[in-house]
Parts: C-alpha cells; sequence; structure tokens
C-alpha cells in the first residue's frame, strides 16, 4: 500500500515507465537483493554503477565548461537544490491548505474531530502528508549539510 507521504511526493508504486518494478531498486544498505519467485538477484552494485555512470554522464559537460569543478561537486550542488526544491513545494503545499482553512494543522484537526466532511478528510490527509514530509525533506537537509 503506497503512503500518504509517497502519494503527496507524487511517488509511484509498483512499474515504473520502463516495465520494472520500482520496489526492486529501493533497498537499503542491508538489503542487497530482492526475491523473484525462487531466484535471488542481487541488484543493489548493479543500480549504483547504473546509477554513478548516469551522474558522470550527466556532470561532464557542465564540468568540461568550467561550471563545476568535479563530479562530486555537480552531485553535492544537485543534491541541495533538490533537497530545496522539495521543502519549498511542501511549504507552498502547507500555506495552500492554510489559507482555504484559515487555520493551522494543528487547529484544522482539532476541528475535524467533532465532525468532518469526505472533502474535509481528504484535506487533512494530504495537510498530514505535507507537514511529513516537509519535515522528512528538513531532516534530509540536515544530514546533508544543505542549508534550507
Amino acid at each position: 500500500m503506497r503512503s500518504q507521504a509517497a502519494k503527496a511526493d507524487g511517488g509511484s508504486c509498483g512499474e515504473d515507465a520502463g516495465g520494472v518494478e520500482a520496489s526492486k531498486f529501493f533497498v537499503s544498505p542491508q538489503q542487497s537483493f530482492y526475491s523473484h519467485g525462487s531466484e535471488m538477484n542481487i541488484m543493489s552494485s548493479e543500480i549504483d554503477a547504473e546509477v554513478l555512470t548516469e551522474l558522470k554522464y550527466a556532470a561532464k559537460p557542465l564540468v568540461e565548461l568550467g561550471l563545476y569543478g568535479s563530479t562530486r561537486e555537480f552531485i553535492r550542488e544537485i543534491t541541495s537544490e533538490f533537497i530545496k526544491h522539495k521543502i519549498e513545494f511542501y511549504k507552498k503545499q502547507l500555506k495552500v491548505f492554510e489559507k482555504k482553512y484559515g487555520m493551522s494543522f494543528s487547529a484544522f484537526s482539532k476541528k475535524l474531530e467533532n465532525s468532518a466532511s469526505i472533502p474535509e478528510e481528504d484535506d487533512w490527509m494530504e495537510w498530514e502528508a505535507a507537514e511529513n514530509m516537509i519535515g522528512v525533506w528538513k531532516q534530509a537537509a540536515k544530514e546533508s549539510g544543505t542549508c534550507a
């Protein structure tokens, strides 16, 4: 089942455009394999190598033009910018809900304890997901050293 956070983030479930099940690519460092029927396939190192190749390919012309000093610098900056973008995205979502209902998320949650319409409950779930995701992205910023 897809989490509300993944839904709010626009994440997909199941298969991507290439027909590969997305869950096979998102493994923790402790899980370097997945099970498909009775066979076990080791994917982590292959995926890491593929991602690194793609990042080097994307960085190469920018490094050659002198826009970045290295592939590492390129990766750090695009990661930092992506994290900042996600934080701004969720801040905007929060502002939309605060403006729509004229109150904070906690006040809206208390209001719904007594009674709520289905559209209000839907908004509450999206609002909660945005609240959660902004926290996750701020934690990612902190852990990556990104100023957000």
